[in-house]
This record gives C-alpha cells, structure tokens and sequence, in this order.
C-alpha cells in the first residue's frame, strides 16, 4: 500500500479553462517567448484552514529527469523534465480542491498533513510544513518538515521513514555521499543533525554538530559549502565527511563588512553562488570560483540594491534570485543573472505588470529555475499563485562543420604527426609554429 498519498484533488474534473490571462508581452529580456501555465490560484479565496496551491520553492535535478515543485507549504510535486515543456503547452489542467487550476504531476505529491497519509503532522493550516527538500543519488527525496521533522521517500514516491531529531526544528536538509553510505543532514539554523540514511527505512543517529545549516551547495568534487548564518560564514569543505564529522573546512569566507550573506546560495556543481547585502544598503551576487589547490577565489558584481533573496536557483548558464528589492517601486524581485557574459536582468517590474488580476491577488516571484531540455532553454517562473513557464535565449550554436572541412583538418594532424615522426629519427623535436593567446580586457 502506498503511505504517500495522492490525494483527493488528483481525482478531481480536469478543466482546460484557466481564470488569470496570460502575460502580457512584449516580454521583458531575457525572456523570449511564453509557454504556457501549469498553475493558477491568483483568484482562488484563500480557505479558512488550509493553504490555496500555489506556486512556491522549484528545484531541477537533471540527473533524475526530476522537476521538483513545493506547491503549497506541505505539498511537494514531482514532474519530468524532459516532458514538462510539452504538457504545460498542452494546457490541461486539473481543477485543485478550492478551484485553483494545475498541472497534474507525473509521479507523485507528498502531501503530509492529508487524511491516511501516513505521515504525523501539526494540524492543517497550522503554519507552512514543508521548508526544505532535497535527493540524493539513489532518486530518494529528503524532506524537511519543519515541526514535522525530516522524512524520507523512495524514486516511485512511497515514504519510507520519517524522523524526529530531539530538540530540532528542521529548517534545511542535505543528503551526502560517504564512500558506501549515504548521510542527511538536517539543521534548524542554530543546531545540526547528522544521519546515516544508507538504509532510508531506518536512519541511525550519528552526531550533532554545533552550528546551523542556513544554506548549502553540493559540489561534483565531492564537497559541499555551507553558509553558518550567526557566524555571517560561508564555509566549504573538500569532501562531504570533512562537514559530516564537524571538521574544520578547507577555506572560509566572510561577507564585505557591512553586509551579511543570505539564507540561500547556489551553484552549478562548480562555481558557488550567493548574494550579501544589507537592506536597504548594497548588494552584490558572489560568485566563488576555484582558483587551484582545492581554494577558491570570489569575485563580486554590484546588483540591485537592497536585494533579500527569498531563493538562488541555478541552471542553463543563469543564476536566478527571488525576494525583496528594498525599493519605491517593484518591491518583490525576480532577477536573473547570466554568467557568460555576465549581465543582469531585473523582471521584477515585468512580472509586476504583465498580468491583469484583482489587487491582492498575490502574483510576485518566489521561485524562478531555468533548466534546459537538450533543445531548448527555459524558465520556470513561481509567481506565488501563477505558475508560468517561459522560453529563454538559446546559447550560440557550435558552428557545423563541413566534410571538406573535416578532411582538411583530418590532413592537418596527419601531416603534424608526420612531421614528429621525422624529427624523432632525426633525434630532434620537430618546430611546430605557436600562436600567442589573445588578452582581453
């Protein structure tokens, strides 16, 4: 039997109608062009003891096909990737249990504070439930369930455990590799657990550690960087048993005096990425790259001022940041970062403008993921209650090469190995012309 519950609302009419226009354009850069919606609450009343689905906190993870999407502060929604494009152009949608209009998700929904779930939760409409999630490389999903403490399903969306750390409010939750065995950590900002998760039915304690998790970024060297919020640190260590055993990291960094790093950060696999500042003072996204020896170097580029992300996500060649500009005009923020070249692009009054609903209706950026299909790139945009998805520029295509072409090359490196062969007889190197790197400034 399944104990996570696809519940009630799945079963609901399906409805192609939709109750929020779509965007108005001309689209605002980098945007190029509109999809289609996979959630509508704007005009949906909010109900009494329950939260309106809506479109919050989204995270890609390419290496499972995985769209993963917080649809209501206790909901989690799970869509593939590579399909998601063509079922939010398809527009069909299912009608939710207060009206609200949405695309139904491919494999599950984790919803723990629904009847026969399975899960042990504070009553509905208590307060938001589900404050983190992550997965890990087998396809499990980590969930942090704030009063709830962390819970644990499988790649088919059965719950397999769920865990009460004493005296821990879970706040963020991070599943790390060790060799053979699988960990969790689970912070409530103030105060860290660690798990061995490796059999996901049973997690075994470990340790605490004496500081909290307020961000984190998995890193495919094996690391991880943490950001330790009442510090003001941001801290990476080179492998994930370096973190898990309360070693000391491998280098630290501290926000430009002034300012304090945020609750978020990202990263490619690679590079970090966060965003100190100090409202309604300056604010500069950092992007921390390695500069050899297992460091890494930050370089800082002056952003909106004012800016308290609310969400980093990363994807496709943009890093995406969601909050509060601490502004006259256009307060809730939605900006988009490219990296090569570095631009920026405030949507911010795009997203504020573009769509006709009544006042307080809630349409503001909370989550914005680009992803990429293998063909297209695209931006998921969590406007609260519209979720919209949007096209963004393709990168430039790698030029074809012709037949005529590959031959010639194909001559090339046969004549230059030709060329050391004959000197190597000759018992010399053979003088290969160098062409000096052009400098830029």
């Amino acid at each position: 039997m399944r104990t996570v519950t696809v519940f009630s609302f799945l079963l609901a009419s399906v409805a192609a109608a939709q109750s929020t226009p779509p965007p108005a354009s001309p689209f605002a850069p980098p945007l190029a062009g509109y999809v289609g919606r996979y959630l509508d609450s704007a005009q949906t009343p909010e109900p009494p003891n329950d939260y309106r689905l809506n479109a919050g906190t989204i995270r890609i993870v390419p290496d499972w096909d995985l769209i993963l999407m917080n649809l209501g502060g206790k909901r989690l929604g799970a869509y593939r990737l590579r399909h998601f494009a063509d079922l939010v152009a398809a527009g069909s949608f299912a009608t939710g249990p207060n009206g609200e209009k949405y695309l139904l998700p491919d494999r599950f929904i984790v919803d723990p504070q629904a009847a026969g779930s399975g899960w042990i939760a504070p009553p509905a409409g208590s307060h938001e439930v589900l404050s983190d999630f992550d997965v890990d490389d087998r396809g499990n999903t980590y969930l942090a369930l704030s009063v709830g403490g962390f819970g644990i399903v499988d790649r088919n969306g059965v719950k397999q455990s769920q865990v009460f750390p004493p005296g821990l409010n879970p706040h963020r939750i991070v599943a790390l590799r060790d060799g053979a065995k699988v960990f969790v950590v689970v912070s409530d900002m103030s105060k860290t657990a660690v798990y061995d998760v490796t059999n996901p039915s049973v997690p075994a304690f470990v340790r605490f550690l004496p500081f909290g998790v307020a961000a984190h970024a998995k890193l495919m060297s094996g690391g991880v960087a943490i950001i330790e919020v009442f510090l003001e640190e941001l801290r990476i260590y080179p492998t994930a048993v370096d973190l898990l055993t309360g070693s000391s990291p491998a280098q630290t960094f501290r926000p430009p005096p002034g300012l304090s790093y945020p609750v978020f950060m990202a990263t490619d696999g690679t590079a970090i990425f966060t965003l100190p500042s100090t409202p309604p003072g300056p604010s500069y996204l950092s992007v921390m790259t390695p500069s050899g020896g297992g460091q890494y170097q930050e370089t800082l580029y002056p952003t909106i001022p004012g800016l308290l992300p609310f969400d980093m996500t990363y994807g496709a060649g943009f890093v995406t940041v969601t909050g509060i500009a601490f502004r006259a005009t256009f307060p809730s923020a939605g900006v988009l970062y490219r990296l090569d070249p570095f631009a920026q692009f405030d949507l911010s009054e795009y997203f504020s403008t573009a769509y006709q609903a009544p006042p307080g209706s809630g349409i503001g950026p909370a989550s914005l993921a680009p992803f990429s299909d293998g063909t297209q790139v695209y931006l998921i945009a969590g406007l609260s209650f519209i979720g919209d998805l949007f096209t963004l520029p393709q990168p430039p295509p790698i030029p074809a090469t012709s037949s005529i072409s590959l031959f010639g090359l194909g001559m090339a490196i046969a004549l230059i190995a030709l060329i050391s062969l004959i000197g190597a007889r000759a018992g010399r190197r053979p003088s290969i012309p160098h062409r000096s790197p052009i400098s830029s400034t």
